[in-house]
């Protein structure tokens, strides 16, 4: 899936940073520092419950505000 998503959205200056995401692992992807989407990865330790990926502008300046790189 997110293979998929790369080659369809990916720009040429776009970033992946392993952060933590309310709690969980997760994955911030911004342009040069501008936040583009913040993705969650639900686990048990073991196995991936779930993903949770957030989009929305006003959400995400709130995530990378209140937690400096893309954690909240």
């Amino acid at each position: 899936m997110l293979l998929g998503l790369r080659e369809k959205f990916w720009a040429v200056d776009r970033v992946v940073e392993i952060a933590t995401v309310n709690g969980e692992p997760g994955l911030w992807i911004h342009d040069g520092g501008r936040p583009v989407a913040v993705m969650a990865i639900e686990t048990d330790g073991e196995r991936i419950l779930n993903g949770y990926v957030v989009v929305n502008p006003e959400k995400l300046s709130a995530a990378v505000t209140s937690g400096g790189s893309g954690t909240s």
